[in-house]
C-alpha cells in the first residue's frame, strides 16, 4: 500500500529537562547516548511527538522499554503521537523506532504522523529543502521505508509504502 500526504503546520518546542531525563530513563537511557547534533524536542505535525536521536547504532536496536511506564508519561504529557526515537544512518537517511505502547502494539511499524514530526524536526536543525528518507519497523518484524519532504515553510511532504495491520 502507498501513502502521501502534507502535515499542517508544524511546530517544534523545547522538552523540560526534568521532563527529558525522565524519558530517557524509562528508555534505559541518559543525556550521553543522544547524539549531541540533535537536543530531545517535542515535534507537532498533526500530533506531538517527543523525538530522541541516539548516536550509537548499536544501543538504538538494544534498547527496551517497559510499555505500561512509557504509556503513562505519553498520557501525562498529551502524546497522541509516538515517542519518536531516530538514529542517523546516512546524511539523509535515518531509521526510526516509533515507541506506541497506548494501543494493541508496543512499536508502530509505518507512522506517517511521526515521519511528518521527524520532518518537521529536522527542518529546525537545518535540513529545510531536503527529502530524508526513514527506515522503520524492522524491530517488529514490518519493514517499512517513508520520505518526508522538508520544505523551507508549511506542511511536510510524507510519502512511502506500508503493509496493512489486521
Amino acid at each position: 500500500m502507498s501513502v502521501s500526504f502534507i502535515s499542517v503546520e508544524p511546530e517544534l518546542r523545547v522538552l523540560d529537562r526534568e521532563v527529558r531525563d525522565r524519558l530517557l530513563e524509562l528508555l534505559g537511557l541518559d543525556e550521553s547516548d543522544v547524539d549531541s547534533r540533535f537536543p530531545v524536542q517535542e515535534s507537532f505535525a498533526g500530533n506531538w511527538h517527543p523525538i530522541v536521536v541516539l548516536a550509537d547504532r548499536e544501543l538504538f536496536h538494544q534498547f527496551r522499554f517497559s510499555p505500561a511506564d512509557v504509556a503513562t508519561i505519553m498520557r501525562e504529557r498529551g502524546w497522541t503521537g509516538t515517542v519518536t526515537v531516530l538514529n542517523a544512518i546516512g546524511p539523509l537517511a535515518f531509521e526510526a523506532r516509533n515507541l506506541f505502547p497506548v494501543g494493541r502494539i508496543t512499536e508502530d511499524p509505518a507512522t506517517g504522523s511521526a515521519a511528518a514530526a521527524t520532518g518537521a524536526y529536522l527542518r529546525a536543525h537545518g535540513f529545510s529543502g531536503q527529502t530524508i528518507h526513514i527506515r522503520q519497523g524492522r524491530h517488529v518484524g514490518r519493514p517499512s521505508e517513508l520520505h518526508a519532504t522538508i520544505p523551507d515553510r508549511g506542511g511536510i511532504g510524507v510519502a512511502g509504502t506500508a503493509t496493512r495491520i489486521g
